[in-house]
């Protein structure tokens, strides 16, 4: 992402287009695989470039086949706290045998928390919890209304 207040715009727009790009992608997944093993294959999400991988050919075509069919979970202010505290219960539970019930409970209070302190950063909310602005969900079909493409 870049920031709207970055004195970098460009450079950071740049730079973006230039990571995503197939042979950056492909170029980055192979390095891992020759410097670290097998253990380290990254697949990128941009399709060119996974189809290029030097990945087995059975098991990379059955993910190409199935591509269409993924839909990551929706990104908002503060997902990686989700994610975070969705580890943080697993963690809790499995080995210091938290109650279930007791650590969801706990990592729910975490998560409103910091979902709330964005909304508040990025001004769809005010400090007392009014709506300032409507938060739209980039779902996948929202993306490609924004950037003008049918989502068939």
């Amino acid at each position: 992402m870049v920031f709207s207040n970055s004195d970098k715009k460009d450079e950071s727009w740049e730079f973006l287009k230039w990571w995503t790009e197939t042979e950056t992608q492909v170029s980055y997944s192979e390095n891992l695989i020759n410097a670290l093993g097998s253990e380290y294959m990254w697949n990128t999400s941009n399709y060119e470039a996974f189809s290029q991988l030097s990945w087995n050919s059975d098991h990379k075509d059955v993910f190409m086949k199935q591509w269409q069919w993924v839909y990551d979970t929706a990104k908002t202010p503060a997902s990686y706290m989700l994610e975070r505290e969705i580890s943080n219960i697993w963690n809790t539970v499995v080995y210091d045998g938290e109650n279930v019930r007791t650590a969801i409970e706990d990592a729910t209070i975490i998560i409103d928390k910091e979902i709330t302190r964005k909304m508040i950063e990025f001004a769809f909310i005010d400090k007392q919890g009014n709506v300032l602005k409507d938060y739209i969900l980039p779902t996948k079909p929202t993306m490609h209304l924004w950037v003008g493409e049918n989502s068939d």
